[in-house]
């Protein structure tokens, strides 16, 4: 505000418009905020935004000039405000990963896959785009070694961050011993240092089983013929359509 204006009450009516002048105190230049690694300016509420989080730990003073637009022998107020980027996914807290179930059939085609939504954390539901994934990077999906499931049942991974699961079972007799139990761990690719969550997915493999028949619809004749079987293993051969 102005000493006049503000002797008239508001601080900003009676001497009008006001300009605002943003430099980068090192160079003296403009800053051109359409091109800024990291910051954005909005005219029309004068704030200053973040931008972008991929230039982490730096900073900029900017020195800030406003003028009377309608005044300009008036003398410029200037201020200074030092912006600075700071990293805050290594303190970030990942959300609870839930349990998941799938469910798969012996020698089951095609398989079924399960694509899982990505688990959030904190400071990427505070910061830039708010989506809860974005600020602090990928994730990473991983089974954890179980040795109690026979080589015939398997779970593979797929897909964004490796969060689609397909599961497979190669046998007869696999669904003897269903359910089974596997836990699946998710963490920040890029901030190893971030505590995982864990979560249980349990796999249940159906029985395989006779669904349908394919009638038949009509025999060979082939006549009354007599056979003598003198070998176990000799074939009595008989046709039909």
């Amino acid at each position: 505000m102005d000493q006049v204006s503000y002797g008239c009450g508001s601080g900003y009516d009676i001497c009008g418009l006001r300009s605002m002048e943003i430099t980068d105190s090192a160079t003296g230049l403009a800053i051109d905020f359409a091109n800024h690694p990291f910051l954005n300016y909005n005219s029309a509420t004068r704030t200053l935004i973040a931008r972008s989080f991929s230039v982490l730990d730096a900073d900029v003073t900017l020195n800030l000039s406003q003028k009377l637009v309608d005044y300009p022998d008036v003398a410029a107020h200037v201020s200074q405000v030092q912006i600075t980027v700071v990293d805050a996914c290594p303190s970030t807290t990942l959300d609870t990963f839930s349990d998941f179930s799938l469910t798969t059939g012996e020698l089951l085609s095609p398989v079924p896959s399960l694509t899982l939504a990505n688990v959030q954390d904190e400071q990427s539901r505070l910061l830039g785009n708010v989506d809860g994934v974005t600020t602090c990077g990928p994730r990473v999906y991983t089974i954890l070694a179980d040795g109690t499931w026979p080589a015939s049942v398997t779970i593979t991974q797929s897909g964004p961050d490796g969060r689609t699961f397909t599961a497979f079972s190669s046998v007869v007799g696999d669904a003897l011993n269903s359910p089974y139990t596997v836990q699946v761990e998710v963490s920040l690719l890029n901030y190893p240092l971030v505590p995982p969550q864990t979560a249980t997915a349990t796999l249940t493999v159906l029985r395989c089983a006779v669904t349908a028949v394919t009638p038949i619809t009509s025999l060979t004749s082939f006549g009354l013929a007599t056979y003598k079987i003198f070998d176990p293993a000799q074939v009595i051969p008989f046709d039909y359509d």
